[in-house]
């Protein structure tokens, strides 16, 4: 599983922040794309479908990244 693509999407008052991230699965030709939308509360990314935390912090670091990239921007 490779995680990419993190993009904010929405922000619900204080409590929730929404993002999206793209998913690949899958090898050579079986190789296999998906978009999800994922919820942060507090600290954690976890995924809106199930409530599950997403794994490692793969999507953590990919928030991070974003964040020093628009700062440089500025």
């Amino acid at each position: 599983m490779k995680i990419s693509n993190f993009k904010y999407t929405e922000s619900n008052s204080y409590e929730f922040l929404y993002a999206t991230i793209d998913i690949e699965t899958g090898h050579l030709f079986w190789k296999k794309v998906t978009t999800e939308k994922i919820f942060k509360r507090r600290l954690h990314w976890a995924f809106v479908k199930n409530g599950e935390f997403t794994p490692g912090r793969a999507v953590e670091n990919l928030e991070n990244a974003l964040k020093a990239q628009s700062a440089l921007l500025n």
